[in-house]
């Protein structure tokens, strides 16, 4: 991402509406496969930007971040200045990792970003680096037709349906969990976005567009509405259209 998107998604990403609600769901699927991990499991956040994710994470264990932006991690170590990263590629993890050293590996919004190779690829390193039986976790933007500025703002390439991110995990050696769309909430608006964009008639430069955290009550307001989201994947399974997908997968023995 360009720095500006960075310091915006540090500004906010700890009261957020989106960013509290994928925290959830995470917690909901991780609390899921809670007793077949280890007691203090060894967990891989690749692409661990400004450090969103690692609150949730280290109620399950160990962590180790891997981020190739420095200035993300610059981000990330005034908010968690004893946490324990690396500086990398997800393109490299067979080289910055040896052996299955991981029970988990979490990737939010890494796959989609354009300097990665061929993302099959990656998820073989990532299992070849998570122990038999152990888990990985994606959330990834989803419908190529919702591509629009923000995702060139945010160097993003492509975009997932259920099905892609089912078949790149399953020719990379993992089994489907849980999988679900997420966020249907903002599905209508981005389509009206997305397209008014491709006409022409608006345009957005600064990530900060759609980055930015609402009013106080707005902001109350959305997280309720998600949790509502949540509670329907918790009855039903999944949700059958939204914004992003977020899947939790088990390393085939």
């Amino acid at each position: 991402m360009e720095n500006q998107a960075y310091d915006e998604l540090a500004r906010v990403e700890d009261t957020h509406w989106y960013h509290e609600s994928r925290r959830r769901l995470l917690e909901y699927y991780l609390d899921s496969v809670k007793d077949a991990l280890p007691s203090c499991a060894q967990i891989l956040d690749v692409g661990c930007g400004t450090g969103g994710m690692l609150n949730v994470l280290e109620k399950y264990g160990d962590i180790t971040g891997l981020e190739i932006s420095e200035y993300a991690l610059s981000l990330l170590l005034k908010k968690h200045p004893s946490a324990k990263i690396k500086i990398g590629s997800a393109n490299d993890l067979d080289n910055i990792f040896k052996g299955q050293a991981f029970d988990l590996a979490t990737f939010f919004n890494v796959l989609y970003h354009k300097w990665i190779a061929d993302d099959v690829q990656v998820l073989k390193k990532a299992a070849d680096i998570v122990k038999p039986g152990g888990f990985i976790v994606l959330n990834e933007p989803a419908y190529g037709f919702l591509y629009r500025d923000n995702d060139k703002i945010c160097f993003g390439a492509r975009r997932y349906t259920k099905t892609g991110i089912r078949d790149i995990l399953t020719k990379a050696g993992f089994r489907i969990v849980k999988i679900t769309y997420f966020n249907s909430l903002s599905f209508l608006p981005l389509v009206a976005i997305t397209a008014l964009q491709r006409s022409g008639l608006i345009r957005f430069k600064s990530a900060s567009n759609e980055l930015r955290r609402p009013h106080r009550v707005v902001n109350e307001l959305l997280k309720f509405i998600m949790s509502c989201e949540l509670a329907i994947i918790k009855i039903f399974g999944s949700m059958p259209f939204g914004v992003s997908v977020f899947v939790l997968a088990e390393k085939v023995s």
